[in-house]
């Protein structure tokens, strides 16, 4: 499979579970639109029971007064709503309320289909955040398994910030309010008029749930809005995602078939740096229903043909994931014999044991399956042997082996790549003296941050390699700001 195939299956699949979970979504929020108005048509048929064909005598029938048993309605749900909007309505209509004790049949058909509106609202923009929230969840979680990280929990600020952010001018609630809106208007514009007409009340109320009626064409409009805003939001969530990771730029991927649309094909395979990429311009969703995603650009690695997922990428342990499989570490930590120098087989069995034990082997033990210290090898750049001690080394795996983005080949392969690195910076210490350097390499393995590499003098003028981490390509920015401001660049 090539890297750039890796990339867009897994985005697809990311947003087709999204629109599963959309589904069930839409299925909870149809059979509670159903069920209230179900209650809805009761009401209408109790209070609408006199009737009359002549339209002026149904008119009188419509401003006759009646009972107002509005109140106590209306507080009940006041106390079992969370949604501030939907509270603050109520108020108001408590208020009013209260000083009509009796109404007109028409008022307390309003009354009625307000009411109605308020408790659908409430249930479905309590589970659209719901189902939402759980979109940007998985989509995270997901990306962090496709990219293999660690998954770190996602704080409630930043799930808010997706959530709440407005895109062509209003979110999700504001979109859901203004189609139970329109829908409660339609209705009541059509109970009164066909009720003028004489239509039986049983009649009007069946009426409500029948093709080419407002509800039919507010369950189009709830699954255009659960659809487009779903679509919004992995987008939303994958593009914070690629910005944290790094990502410079994202490609955009129609799906081709007789129901794309212009604007989609229009955008297809369209490279966009990340910067530029604006949701609802250039990035999905561009219309209602919109079915494009977009896939991360990796220059180096989405062009290339022979990255292979299976070869690149194997478990070891949970979250830890490696180019060289577990079987093939096995390999070179039992085989002596091999041409796998003694550095490689001692840290691959060191880090199968750790990365194997759940909670991991304790620093002080694993110092004890190293040698005392290791020959790295001369730099030529700095003129100068490089070692390894056991402490390190045990430091390392016992810190970093658990951490997302840190790979096993990080120190496994260090003896063939820092020889020929150039180091970046000088490496200061408390007494600020020039003791040693930072060297940052490319990560590699479809990692877009740095391999960092600390080295620090010895009496012998050998160069101690004191740490390797890993670091995102942000953190690598910041990092290297720091260094420039400080003076220590080379």
């Amino acid at each position: 499979m090539s890297s750039a195939e890796y990339f867009r299956k897994r985005a697809e699949r990311r947003m087709d579970n999204a629109h599963r979970q959309a589904t069930k979504h839409m299925y909870e929020v149809d059979y509670h639109m159903k069920k209230s108005l179900e209650t809805l048509k009761k009401e209408i048929i109790d209070l609408m029971i006199k009737i009359d064909p002549n339209p002026i005598k149904a008119r009188e029938l419509l401003n006759e007064k009646i009972s107002n048993k509005e109140y106590e309605k209306l507080l009940k749900l006041y106390h079992t709503t969370k949604h501030q909007g939907i509270k603050k309505e109520i108020r108001q209509r408590l208020k009013a309320e209260a000083l009509k004790p009796r109404i007109s049949r028409k008022g307390a058909l309003y009354n009625a289909i307000d009411r109605y509106r308020l408790q659908v609202s409430d249930f479905q923009l309590r589970k659209t955040k719901k189902h939402l929230e759980n979109v940007i969840i998985s989509t995270t979680q997901a990306r962090a398994n496709d990219y293999h990280r660690a998954f770190a929990l996602i704080d409630e600020k930043y799930v808010d910030n997706i959530l709440n952010s407005d895109w062509l001018g209003s979110n999700y609630s504001e979109r859901i309010w203004n189609n139970q809106n329109e829908l409660a208007n339609k209705i009541k514009e059509t109970v009164v008029q066909q009720y003028i007409t004489g239509k039986p009340p049983n009649i009007i109320g069946y009426e409500l749930l029948a093709a080419n009626t407002p509800y039919r064409a507010y369950r189009y409009n709830v699954a255009r809005i659960i659809r487009t805003e779903t679509s919004y939001i992995v987008n939303k969530t994958e593009l914070e995602d690629a910005k944290r990771l790094g990502i410079t730029k994202r490609q955009f991927v129609a799906n081709i078939d007789s129901r794309t649309s212009d604007v989609c094909k229009k955008h297809h395979k369209n490279i966009i740096p990340i910067e530029e990429c604006v949701i609802g311009k250039n990035v999905p969703p561009l219309h209602p229903f919109c079915r494009s995603y977009m896939v991360d650009y990796i220059p180096g690695l989405s062009d290339e043909s022979d990255w292979v997922e299976e070869k690149m990428y194997s478990p070891l342990k949970d979250r830890e994931y490696s180019k060289i499989n577990e079987s093939e570490l096995f390999k070179i930590a039992n085989n002596k014999k091999s041409d796998v120098t003694n550095y490689q087989v001692d840290v691959a069995s060191a880090w199968i044991e750790h990365v194997n034990k759940d909670k991991g082997i304790l620093k002080q033990d694993l110092i004890k399956k190293f040698n005392a210290s290791y020959e790295i090898g001369n730099n030529k750049h700095i003129n100068s042997n490089m070692v390894i001690w056991d402490k390190d080394l045990a430091h390392i795996i016992s810190k970093h082996s658990r951490e997302k983005g840190f790979r096993i080949e990080d120190i496994l392969n260090i003896k063939d790549r820092i020889l020929d690195a150039e180091p970046i910076a000088i490496n200061q210490f408390k007494d600020k003296e020039m003791n040693g350097y930072i060297f940052y390499l490319d990560a590699g393995l479809g990692r877009t941050g740095k391999i960092e590499v600390a080295t620090k003098k010895l009496k012998d003028s050998s160069q101690e390699i004191i740490h390797i981490q890993y670091m995102g390509l942000k953190q690598y920015k910041y990092k290297l700001k720091d260094l420039i401001q400080k003076g220590d660049i080379i």
